[in-house]
């Protein structure tokens, strides 16, 4: 083989290894990023004396996030997810929810 064929194809090698070890480097660092937000909307809980606006927004905030890393709930899934993570004070509130199925 040629010098020039040689190095042609070492660096095209080379380039697909690199891309290879990005690829993986970021598929890692996504699934952590998954797993991390995950964790943080399981755990969402309202306290009493919180307010509700902020609690919602951070948890919209968190759903967002996961469906940029193509690991999005669905829009029953998330509210599901919201309303039980509301304290006792709100138990009329989510079977009003559950009862007229609101969105």
């Amino acid at each position: 083989m040629s010098p020039d064929l040689q190095k042609n194809f070492f660096e095209k090698e080379m380039t697909f290894e690199i891309k290879s070890e990005f690829q993986n480097m970021f598929q890692e660092q996504a699934r952590t990023e998954r797993f991390e937000t995950h964790r943080q909307i399981v755990e969402s809980k309202l306290k009493k004396g919180e307010l509700i606006r902020p609690h919602v927004l951070k948890m919209i905030g968190l759903f967002e996030n996961m469906e940029s890393l193509d690991a999005e709930y669905s829009n029953e899934m998330a509210i599901d997810i919201v309303l039980h993570s509301l304290h006792k004070g709100y138990d009329k509130f989510k079977m009003n929810c559950n009862m007229h199925s609101m969105e």
